[in-house]
């Protein structure tokens, strides 16, 4: 029993150190793809967070919204006598694309068509690589929808691509993995 006793933090540290080496694999490795949004009166910047599986060394792409961990873009600027900033996020968004080629993002671009306008009754919709009408009003395909006015024709320019912050749960368990490591290095130290 004294041995089991003594051998049981030994155990649940090595387990910590095994389940911290299985975190990262279990979990995708998260990439921010960091981009500006210019046009002739709006600007601004946002993010998109993806799967960094998605920018590889071949030809990838994608347009499923489940491929998209995170959005932003705040646009400044905004004509028309509205509010003249305004923010999108990822609940506003029914599609979105990114298409790259040898690790060079070729065309990333975001959707709001036939979806309800964000919070200042502004939308989004990409008509081209890289292009976006800025909506006042709901958009369609394409185009803003009948009624509403096109503000603004933006582009999209990627700016960086960085690694996302890792979760708390991931830390937590490489954290125990390596104290359980310092731990029995330690202990074979001192015997």
């Amino acid at each position: 029993m004294v041995y089991f006793t003594r051998a049981l933090p030994a155990v649940v540290l090595i387990a910590g150190a095994i389940l911290s080496g299985l975190a990262p694999a279990a979990h995708a490795s998260l990439l921010d793809i960091n981009f500006t949004a210019t046009g002739t009166f709006a600007s601004g910047s946002g993010f998109a967070t993806v799967d960094s599986s998605l920018i590889s060394s071949g030809n990838a792409g994608t347009t499923s919204l489940s491929d998209l961990q995170g959005f932003s873009l705040t646009l400044t600027g905004i004509p028309g006598g509205g509010p003249a900033t305004t923010s999108f996020n990822l609940s506003n968004l029914s599609l979105w694309s990114l298409q790259e080629s040898g690790g060079t993002i070729n065309d990333l671009n975001f959707f709001m068509r036939n979806n309800p306008v964000n919070a200042d009754g502004y939308s989004i919709e990409g008509f081209e690589e890289k292009m976006f009408d800025l909506c006042s009003g709901p958009a369609q395909t394409d185009a803003c929808a009948g009624g509403s006015t096109q503000l603004d024709q933006l582009t999209i320019s990627v700016t960086s691509e960085t690694s996302a912050s890792p979760e708390p749960a991931s830390l937590v368990l490489t954290g125990l993995g390596l104290a359980g490591l310092g731990w029995l290095r330690r202990r074979r130290f001192l015997s």
